[in-house]
């Protein structure tokens, strides 16, 4: 329906906002380091009692030693084990919900508590975090679940494919692999590797703490000096550049015993900066993101697809914009045609002014959408840090979509969209 609306104004002629150049978020977010170097993100947030912190630690895949992936899920995961059921009621009183995740240039564990339980939450966090159990029996259990975890991915043709992807684009390096390794990676990691990973991790200058909370700036900073200004003060890590291998080709079919046939696509980004952050999320929106999207009419008009979708990964040296359809198997071929041609019209003829101002539209909308909650916007303030692009971009979202020009989004396209550099997959039946 939004969509639907967008289009109405712009073939109307009815103004939209051209210069919105209002903050994304409603309150301006503030950064302060601590003595031993640990950043923290501060953003006020008043729509509950509820406040939500993000500790990042920098390095992430990135930081695994070749043919040990999964360390960094693993050590992660360790990181927040409960010491005894004694801890886990504590939190249970105090509302307290503990989590992680890892991505290739990041680990991040992320807590969420009642505000006026964050300093008893922070100290207990803090305690574990730097009180880690590396047991044999712990390392043991997680290394079975992560046996469960990539079987349930493989169950996925979209893991499938994009594992696959990530494979040929970034073959030799950290980047590529599952989050979870492989039975073989997994055997490989002893106890030593996950001490070293710790260590090279979680240090002050390799961190940073943000938090959305309804409490005032003095009294959470208060507590964030209090609990994290005993972290190690050494000198942050110098991840290994990545140096990128000339890409194999990739085109054909994986099979796989599903209902339906996935029809993927993948392209390179480049390296992550704010343009280049900016215009990949709008060629995500303009190519997959809802009904005035140019595979949308693969969906409908042509009926060929289940979902039609696109998605922009972005690491901060290199990324990767998958495009995808579901389909029915006796429609697959078809189905990889009108893909290829959708997207190669769109590489040889660009978009028109109208097209780029729905675009822009839909990409202001949904950055408000991706920042409505606090646990969004703590994770996003974090994330921003850390990929170099500084907390305060996250801010200036809608007014750096508003700068793009017609001519640096065509430019954009025709560089990311080459058909000669595309990876074909397809998962499902072959016969």
């Amino acid at each position: 329906m939004v969509a639907i609306i967008l289009s109405a104004f712009v073939s109307l002629g009815i103004s939209m906002p051209r210069e919105n150049t209002e903050p994304l978020l409603q309150n301006q977010p503030e950064k302060e380091v601590l003595a031993n170097g640990l950043s923290v993100v501060y953003h006020k947030d008043n729509s509950s009692s509820i406040s939500v912190v993000h500790i990042l630690m920098q390095g992430g895949k990135r930081l695994e030693p070749e043919g040990k992936q999964g360390l960094a899920f693993l050590t992660t995961r360790l990181l927040v084990e409960l010491p005894s059921q004694q801890v886990l009621q504590q939190l249970m009183n105090q509302a307290t919900h503990i989590s992680f995740f890892c991505r290739q240039d990041f680990s991040i564990i992320r807590m969420s508590c009642l505000s006026e339980n964050l300093e008893e939450a922070v100290k207990l966090s803090t305690q574990i975090l730097q009180n880690p159990l590396f047991s044999g029996i712990r390392t043991g259990r997680i290394k079975e679940q992560m046996n469960h975890y990539e079987k349930l991915e493989e169950d996925q043709p979209l893991n499938v494919a994009h594992a696959a992807a990530m494979a040929t684009f970034f073959r030799k390096t950290p980047y590529a692999g599952g989050t979870y390794g492989t039975t073989a990676s997994r055997k490989k990691i002893k106890k030593k590797d996950i001490e070293k990973y710790y260590e090279e991790s979680v240090k002050a200058k390799n961190m940073i703490v943000s938090i959305s909370t309804d409490l005032g700036k003095e009294e959470t900073l208060e507590i964030m000096h209090q609990y994290f200004g005993n972290f190690p003060d050494e000198a942050p890590i110098e991840p290994t550049p990545i140096s990128f291998l000339p890409r194999e080709e990739r085109i054909g079919d994986i099979e796989k015993d599903t209902q339906q046939t996935l029809v993927y696509t993948a392209y390179s980004l480049p390296k992550v900066s704010e343009k280049n952050f900016i215009l990949s999320t709008m060629l995500q929106n303009l190519l997959g993101k809802g009904m005035d999207s140019r595979l949308w009419s693969l969906r409908t008009a042509k009926r060929l697809a289940y979902i039609v979708d696109a998605r922009a990964f972005l690491m901060r040296d290199g990324g990767m914009l998958e495009t995808f359809l579901e389909t029915d198997q006796t429609k697959k071929e078809r189905a990889i045609a009108e893909l290829k041609k959708t997207i190669r019209d769109l590489y040889e003829k660009g978009i028109s002014s109208e097209e780029l101002a729905i675009t822009k539209a839909y990409s202001k909308g949904a950055a408000i959408r991706e920042n409505e909650t606090k646990e969004t916007k703590a994770l996003n303030l974090a994330t921003m840090e850390a990929l170099g692009l500084g907390y305060d971009f996250l801010n200036r979202t809608l007014e750096e979509i508003d700068a793009i020009t017609l001519e640096e989004f065509n430019g954009f396209i025709r560089g990311v969209l080459n058909p000669e550099k595309a990876v074909h997959i397809t998962v499902g039946p072959t016969q």
